[in-house]
């Protein structure tokens, strides 16, 4: 969150707050109290939620260089209170996939796209698609692929691997082109 935007919230809340006092009502008071407690309520809530993702991220990085790092991590993912979460499983399934594209594939599988996060879908297609090209599974890999959104603008860094993934996908199952107006 930009500082802008904590300095322009500051405020608004700053302005209810001598509104408030200028009023002198109980009522207009309670009311920008009750709206005070909320969003207190909603930036503690929001400074769990990125300290739970930081700390998963540095997880899943420090995981990264070797067999017995990853064993680690997924240790402790599997053992953790979010075990079932989909965003702890998509984060197994990313360790598991470098050991045992079978094992995550299974692991990824076990929940509907739908209940992952809006903004961790691409993620997941992707690595599905990756691990049905790499089991020879095709048709599974190009139905993952048509629901990759390549043209989305916080993802500009991954677009090149996934849309030549999704062509891939796209060619081994003798996919035309969008162009030739054919789906």
């Amino acid at each position: 969150i930009k500082k802008k935007n904590i300095a322009l919230i500051l405020l608004v809340l700053a302005a209810a707050w001598a509104f408030a006092f200028n009023t002198g009502s109980i009522w207009v008071l309670s009311i920008v109290g009750v709206l005070t407690l909320i969003l207190l309520g909603i930036v503690i809530w929001a400074w769990r939620m990125l300290r739970k993702h930081k700390g998963l991220a540095n997880l899943l990085q420090g995981a990264a260089g070797s067999a017995e790092g990853r064993k680690e991590a997924l240790d402790k993912l599997s053992s953790g209170k979010d075990a079932n979460s989909p965003v702890n499983l998509f984060a197994r399934a990313q360790l598991m996939a470098a050991d045992d594209g079978k094992g995550a594939l299974r692991l990824i599988e076990s929940i509907d796209l739908k209940a992952y996060p809006p903004e961790l879908q691409d993620d997941v297609s992707l690595l599905k698609m990756q691990l049905y090209l790499a089991d020879g599974r095709t048709a599974d890999a190009r139905k993952s692929a048509d629901f990759i959104n390549l043209d989305h603008p916080q993802r500009k860094q991954q677009r090149p691997i996934a849309a030549s993934l999704v062509a891939e996908a796209w060619a081994r199952t003798s996919r035309r082109s969008m162009a030739s107006g054919s789906p």
